[in-house]
């Protein structure tokens, strides 16, 4: 099974996991979409590896390791959210 083909549903359903999308998918897009919401929502790259179906976490961190946020990204989003929420 590809990672286009995965898909993954939890075995335990938690709240944590009902903000996943399941990924059922033909096309790469659909599996793009679900690892970013996955990235953005927080969860560590083991998951995400084990949820996309990927091999090893260095097939996931060559796929995805760009929207991973980078301390530098953390620390200047703090500061915008900062200045707009005072």
């Amino acid at each position: 099974m590809t990672h286009n083909e995965a898909t993954f549903v939890p075995e335990q359903i938690t709240t944590r996991y009902l903000l996943l999308p399941l990924v059922t998918a033909n096309t790469q897009s659909p599996g793009h979409f679900a690892v970013s919401l996955w990235i953005e929502q927080g969860f560590s790259i083991k998951e995400i590896m084990t949820f996309a179906g990927h091999s090893s976490i260095q097939m996931t961190m060559e796929r995805y390791g760009h929207l991973f946020p980078s301390p530098d990204h953390q620390k200047a989003m703090a500061m915008v959210e900062a200045k707009l929420l005072g």
